[in-house]
């Protein structure tokens, strides 16, 4: 049981005011979201950072690489290329196509899996001032936000 001190003397806390207390070291509903919102934001960006595999070459899907990429539309030819293990590969004009549309693909099923979770996440409770419930706690601990993403 919980004390508090009044006029100088130790008492114990009724049972109302202790779940109050608790719940207010606990947090509100909206930190809890910013905080899961936080880590989801951050298995995001590893995934579309952390590169695919395109017909056995390792690319790259860092924002650098992907400019590169991007520039190789206008390209009506075969072009060498470098993977991310540093080996040169020559991809055909068709190749250059389906790896922008790999990558497309990869990058928007990244996204959207964010989306799909960030909803869920946001979707908890209806007031984000509130103290954290038992039942919101466990409603957003129940969200996993490892699972969805794309294969690389």
């Amino acid at each position: 049981m919980l004390t508090k001190k009044v006029d100088g003397v130790q008492v114990e806390l009724s049972a109302d005011e202790e779940l109050a207390f608790l719940a207010s070291q606990r947090g509100t509903l909206g930190k809890r979201k910013s905080e899961k919102l936080g880590d989801l934001s951050e298995l995001s960006r590893l995934a579309r950072t952390s590169g695919i595999t395109f017909k056995g070459m390792s690319i790259n899907t860092d924002i650098e690489s992907m400019t590169l990429l991007q520039s190789l539309e206008t390209k009506e030819s075969a072009i060498s290329f470098k993977s991310g293990r540093g080996e040169f590969q020559v991809l055909s004009v068709a190749e250059q196509q389906e790896l922008r549309e790999t990558l497309y693909d990869y990058i928007q099923a990244v996204f959207a899996n964010e989306e799909d979770l960030t909803s869920q996440i946001l979707a908890v409770g209806s007031n984000d001032d509130d103290a954290l419930s038992d039942t919101d706690k466990d409603a957003i601990d129940a969200i996993d936000i490892n699972s969805g993403w794309p294969a690389v």
